[in-house]
């Protein structure tokens, strides 16, 4: 069994719901791409649940992040 099967097999031992991910990519290195790249799903996903609730509390929760110098100011033309 490779490790990261083995990394799987322990979780689903202990979680509810697991989402594994891969990438393939040309490193020796583990990629953290498949992190991220699932969370963005599954926030669509919640957040097309939610609706416009969901949208503007997105939103909000954005605004106080790059207040508090956390996220960089979008400057996109667009942007709220």
């Amino acid at each position: 069994m490779r490790q990261q099967d083995r990394a799987v097999h322990r979780c689903l031992a202990l979680a509810d719901v697991v989402l594994p991910s891969r990438v393939a990519a040309p490193s020796p290195y583990d990629s953290m791409v498949p992190t991220p790249a699932t969370v963005e799903t599954v926030l669509a996903g919640v957040l097309g649940q939610l609706g416009e609730k969901g949208r503007v509390h997105l939103e909000h929760s954005e605004n106080v992040a790059r207040r508090a110098g956390i996220q960089p100011v979008d400057r996109r033309p667009d942007a709220p």
